[in-house]
């Protein structure tokens, strides 16, 4: 996820990746699920959800897995 300048506002670039695809949407908000819920790619996640351990990925029901380097980052003091 990063965050750009769409016709001159902020906005986040938030993206999913499998093996095959990935997916990428823009949005204003990065905060909450609410970005999440807008895009609707991850309300049927089957899988194993990668992610760096950002608080609203632990409200979607799946299995979850952490990055490594951002795991590394959570225990480094």
């Amino acid at each position: 996820m990063s965050m750009n300048r769409v016709q001159a506002k902020l906005q986040w670039l938030h993206t999913s990746v499998t093996p095959k695809h990935t997916w990428y949407g823009v949005h204003p908000k990065r905060g909450g699920i609410e970005a999440v819920n807008a895009f609707g790619v991850l309300k049927d996640c089957a899988g194993v959800l990668a992610h760096d351990c950002w608080a609203p990925y632990w409200l979607i029901q799946c299995v979850h897995a952490l990055c490594n380097a951002h795991l590394l980052r959570e225990l480094t003091p």
